[in-house]
């Protein structure tokens, strides 16, 4: 229990749990179809699947009287039976809808993690492990919820949320092609000729190859690194994650910045020079290193954060640069090591050193003497 302190969040210390009150016996057994009061509209468990139905669609309560509570835009709900408890999010529609017996609310009083990490965690299996449950047929208790621990996640609200959408999008893309490829597994044995039946099982075991082939790729780190970086990054990101020691991999991470600010570098001379920016203070600077023979990482990084600062002062993203070096939360300064550095943007900047690139090769090999 105190390991899950340090580790986590109590949830009654920053959630207010309730659980539904309307029972089935309250509903109207032959509604109205032309009631249009929203407000005596009625969630039940059975309903509160993976996708919520409209609130027209709701059973009303028969009588007009109020609930314990009614449910809000935001309230995190779910299912007290033991099985697939559909955790969701109330849309702003369900505003003021009735949560029926059989449901769990909780409601952020507090919001130190947003709702999205809370309502992934309850539905993992380490959250129902967690969760004590009651009777022949287990059910959880409203107020027994209170002493759940949510792991702490580092980041602000913002950046957990977008990493949630991410994998949530990820995990659209991947039931998508799955569905995919089981049709056409099912569609080979549809009406047709063996020749026929023979095209469409090549064709699905084609995409399943090309499918499978990606896969693997995104599985071996070093083939990330090296389709996402310029090889002198990739080797040393390599290398730091096959370090073993903390020498060995403060060495690697040292020579991870020493590949990654002149690959920045380049890439920043690039869009200057797209744009017509070479008269920067710091440009000059960087030119007249060049003429001496030689390149400090100073004058990369003064390059770097030159032209970052030009483009926002212009309202130009420049291929990710400005949001790069943005200032972090707590006054956190940019940092090539923690720069979270988009592949898109790294293959943009690429083309435009290639298009602008004689003299920042040279430069790159002044900087290496």
């Amino acid at each position: 229990m105190r390991r899950a302190a340090q580790e986590g969040i109590r949830l009654g210390d920053f959630a207010e749990i309730f659980p539904g009150s309307v029972r089935k016996a309250d509903l109207d057994e032959e509604p109205d179809a032309t009631d249009t009061d929203g407000r005596r509209r009625v969630l039940t468990p059975t309903l509160l699947t993976s996708t919520l139905p409209d609130v027209a669609d709701l059973p009303l309560r028969g009588d007009q009287r109020e609930p314990r509570r009614r449910l809000r835009q935001g309230d995190i709900i779910g299912r007290d039976l033991a099985g697939i408890r559909h955790w969701t999010c109330v849309p702003s529609q369900y505003d003021g809808v009735q949560p029926g017996k059989g449901l769990i609310v909780i409601r952020l009083t507090e919001e130190l993690l947003p709702h999205e990490y809370v309502i992934a965690y309850l539905s993992s299996a380490l959250a129902e492990q967690q969760l004590p449950k009651y009777g022949v047929i287990p059910r959880i208790k409203a107020r027994e919820m209170a002493d759940i621990w949510i792991p702490r996640c580092d980041g602000s609200l913002s950046e957990i949320r977008a990493a949630l959408a991410m994998l949530d999008a990820g995990e659209r893309g991947a039931a998508r092609i799955q569905d995919d490829l089981h049709r056409r597994r099912m569609r080979i044995f549809e009406s047709g000729t063996g020749s026929v039946r023979r095209g469409r099982l090549d064709d699905a075991a084609a995409i399943s190859s090309l499918t499978a082939q990606n896969l693997r790729r995104h599985n071996e780190p070093y083939k990330l690194f090296q389709d996402s970086y310029p090889y002198a990054v990739a080797r040393a990101v390599r290398k730091f994650r096959h370090s073993l020691s903390l020498a060995e991999k403060h060495e690697a991470a040292i020579q991870c910045a020493e590949s990654l600010i002149p690959s920045l570098g380049v890439m920043a001379l690039a869009l200057a020079a797209d744009r017509g920016r070479q008269d920067l203070p710091a440009i000059a600077q960087w030119s007249q290193s060049v003429e001496r023979g030689g390149v400090s990482l100073g004058h990369w990084v003064g390059v770097v954060k030159a032209v970052a600062e030009d483009a926002r002062q212009h309202g130009d993203p420049a291929s990710g640069l400005v949001e790069a070096t943005a200032v972090r939360r707590a006054g956190k300064a940019w940092s090539p090591i923690s720069t979270n550095w988009s592949c898109s943007a790294t293959r943009s900047g690429t083309a435009q050193a290639h298009a602008h690139g004689p003299s920042w090769r040279r430069a790159l090999g002044a900087s290496n003497r």
